[in-house]
């Protein structure tokens, strides 16, 4: 038997401890002078809507394992002052700018899309980092970052929305972008860029405190290990083609025609209040309840997507037929088929097709976001399989606000056997399932209890 090298033969053992045992030193940071009426805005939207507290305690935003695998930017180019750059560090709870060379921050702003006959100054830039979610689940963990970041996207602009005019773009020109941000932030995909408009903005002190580091932020990455990780992306998923942002941003929703959708108003209200259930109770759930949970998928996001509606599709797997009769009355013509299970109503089943998590035996209803795979896997592009991602994290997002609303419990699922839930929900061969919630009544668990089972869980 032939044992396998690690082939980094001409790496010395001094390297290799040197990479273990070196720390980064800490980094020393001054205040930085008011930026401007539209980046106080941003920070104000990226806090409310990333960082602020939630139901659960936590985020408002869903993440697989909690690990939030994305950078938030805040950029702006308002008149009166120099172009800034600026990251979100959530773990220090402050705005730091970045030392960014000037040619590469005048192709930041030169790549940031802008609409028609529109002043834009202020954008908040989301780039995912699937390394964080891939070194935990491993090549699912791509999937993760693509879904957690569409979360982030859609909660920024939902919280911009309540407050002022926004428009979240997903057209981008991401190499350009990539290559300017590289020397700083490497390894990250440019998921998508907030355009914010002016708007108001309420007096006193910013959410976080905004500083700039005394000395140059070294490079933030894992070197050879995120390196190798990333090199295990195809160049399209990667870099991705450039598609600078020409099309329009209008008001449409998920899935036209669902429900009245969440008030931008009641937006930020709904965000706070969202959590995610660690335990359901084996009871019933009311088709009324659910209806107006998935009332949600209504609600009008100001995006660049054309809405082409084949792009995502949604299954409602309930367990009795009055609960599906309720549903299919609040739903007609919204294309959100609903499918009754004898199956879905046995607990053992259930884990079984979740790979063995207990805490969802006692869901009562699932939503299976799905896609057709011929058009988005086989003859579509990298920018199809990305758009479709976000349409599904968007309507999972909306979801998790409507069940707040409307006092239904709902978690998403991680690990999942997709051929299983095609035929719990009868769908085709074609079908590709990518997301897959589950709704129910509250058990008041403290724990998810699959995280004291991360193998059963994660298929490891």
């Amino acid at each position: 038997m032939v044992v396998p090298t690690a082939g980094l033969a001409d790496v010395s053992l001094r390297e290799v401890w040197t990479s273990m045992a070196v720390v980064s030193e800490a980094q020393e940071f001054r205040p930085v002078p008011k930026v401007g009426d539209g980046f106080a805005r941003a920070l104000r939207i990226v806090h409310d809507a990333l960082l602020g507290p939630s139901g659960g305690a936590g985020r408002p935003v869903p993440s697989a394992g909690a690990i939030f695998p994305y950078d938030v930017l805040v950029l702006t180019d308002e008149p009166g002052s120099a172009p800034g750059l600026f990251r979100v560090d959530a773990v220090r709870r402050a705005c730091v700018r970045l030392l960014l060379p000037a040619p590469a921050l005048r192709a930041v702003v030169q790549a940031m899309p802008r609409a028609a006959g529109v002043t834009r100054d202020v954008w908040a830039i989301l780039l995912s980092r699937p390394w964080l979610s891939v070194r935990k689940y491993g090549p699912r963990g791509y999937l993760y970052a693509q879904l957690d970041t569409g979360h982030a996207a859609t909660s920024l602009l939902g919280g911009a929305l309540a407050t002022g005019p926004a428009e979240l773009h997903l057209k981008l020109a991401r190499r350009q972008i990539q290559k300017a941000l590289w020397g700083l932030l490497p390894f990250r995909e440019p998921h998508s860029v907030l355009a914010i408009g002016p708007a108001p903005v309420e007096a006193g002190p910013d959410p976080l405190p905004v500083v700039e580091p005394l000395h140059a932020v070294r490079t933030d990455s894992h070197g050879d290990l995120e390196r190798f990780g990333w090199a295990m992306l195809p160049d399209g998923l990667a870099t991705g083609a450039d598609t600078p942002g020409t099309s329009a941003a209008v008001p449409t929703s998920v899935v036209p025609g669902a429900g009245p959708g969440i008030p931008a108003g009641d937006w930020l209200r709904w965000t706070r209040a969202r959590r995610s259930c660690n335990q359901f109770r084996a009871r019933p759930v009311a088709g009324s309840a659910l209806s107006d949970a998935l009332g949600a998928l209504g609600t009008r996001l100001v995006t660049d997507l054309d809405g082409a509606p084949s792009e995502l599709r949604l299954t409602l797997v309930v367990t009795t037929d009055e609960v599906a009769a309720a549903c299919r009355a609040a739903w007609r013509g919204t294309g959100v088929d609903v499918v009754v299970s004898a199956p879905a109503d046995d607990p053992d089943h259930i884990r079984r097709l979740c790979m063995g998590q207990r805490h969802l035996g006692g869901a009562k209803a699932f939503l299976v976001c799905h896609v057709d795979g011929r058009t988005t896997l086989g003859l579509g592009s990298t920018q199809v399989f990305r758009e479709a991602l976000f349409r599904a994290a968007a309507a999972a997002h909306l979801v998790y606000l409507g069940a707040a609303r409307a006092g239904v419990a709902v978690t998403s699922v991680g690990g999942y056997d997709i051929d299983g839930w095609r035929l719990l929900a009868g769908l085709g061969p074609d079908d590709e399932p990518v997301y897959l919630m589950a709704l129910g009544e509250d058990g008041a668990g403290r724990v998810k209890q699959d995280r004291a089972a991360i193998a059963y869980a994660h298929g490891e």
